[in-house]
């Protein structure tokens, strides 16, 4: 693999031997990257990580020491704001039905400042704002209220970039908000099940077959592209935050010497993975 990913951002639906972060990808993660899993992972649940007895206790033990070193967090326990030297990222806890986000974390949301949410800010969640496929009407969208009260608090916290599961395709939708300014809308639900197919015509680009996503983030936005299996790609999707004051060499110098520490301290402290 040519790519060198820092972290796995996992948009839900977890089994521990057939998809999800198993053993299985642990080991090819590794090799493909050369470095271990283990505190490497920002995950939120999907309507299959609820346990009819349990909950979500079954998924916080498989992923609540998985979370990487160099990221802050704060929120809930299966919601949070997670703050990167680069990136910021939004996950969110999109139900047992995959059809709605609590009212405590709304209000969490809305209570955030976005003078201290430095963009670009990503919004990860397992249901999307707008389904394309066999879930129109049954994801976020089956509370069109309470879904346009979620989009205008990530509009408001300037998140441009909602990635997310639930429907086995890759599709770039666009969705409007109160500003004017879009959330790109990208679908990444590439295995599980057998790929669904597109069912409304208001999509930017889709593909029906597995596939992953790299997301990097660059001066003033992200860049994402989506690959097949074989690494061939699929869509690149580029998506721009308002410009940045600009760097000075003295501060670009500085951010490079911050990051080559933090990559020091995260080689030392890096325990042995079993897998």
């Amino acid at each position: 693999m040519e790519h060198d990913p820092r972290i796995l951002l996992f948009a839900g639906d977890h089994h521990p031997t057939r998809f999800g972060v198993s053993r299985w990808s642990a080991r090819v993660w590794r090799r493909s990257i050369g470095v271990p899993l283990k505190d490497r992972v920002i995950a939120v649940p999907g309507n299959h990580d609820f346990d009819q007895a349990s909950g979500l206790e079954g998924w916080s033990q498989a992923f609540g020491n998985m979370w990487p070193r160099d990221a802050h967090r704060e929120g809930g326990a299966s919601w949070f704001l997670a703050t990167m030297w680069d990136v910021r990222v939004i996950g969110l806890d999109t139900g047992q039905f995959a059809n709605g986000v609590s009212d405590e974390q709304l209000d969490w949301l809305e209570g955030l400042s976005p003078s201290r949410i430095k963009p670009p800010v990503i919004a990860l969640a397992h249901s999307p704002l707008a389904p394309v496929s066999v879930h129109i009407g049954r994801a976020l969208d089956h509370d069109t209220d309470r879904r346009d009260r979620l989009v205008a608090a990530l509009d408001y916290l300037g998140v441009r970039l909602y990635l997310c599961g639930h429907e086995h395709l890759y599709a770039h939708r666009v969705i409007p908000t109160p500003s004017g300014e879009p959330i790109h809308q990208l679908t990444l639900g590439g295995g599980g099940a057998s790929s669904y197919q597109v069912m409304t015509p208001d999509v930017v680009h889709s593909v029906s077959s597995p596939h992953i996503a790299l997301v990097d983030p660059v001066r003033d936005g992200v860049v994402v592209s989506v690959l097949d299996p074989k690494g061939d790609e699929i869509d690149v999707v580029r998506v721009n935050w308002p410009a940045s004051a600009p760097a000075t060499a003295d501060t670009e110098q500085a951010s490079a010497e911050q990051a080559a520490a933090r990559a020091e301290r995260r080689r030392r402290n890096r325990p042995e993975s079993p897998y």
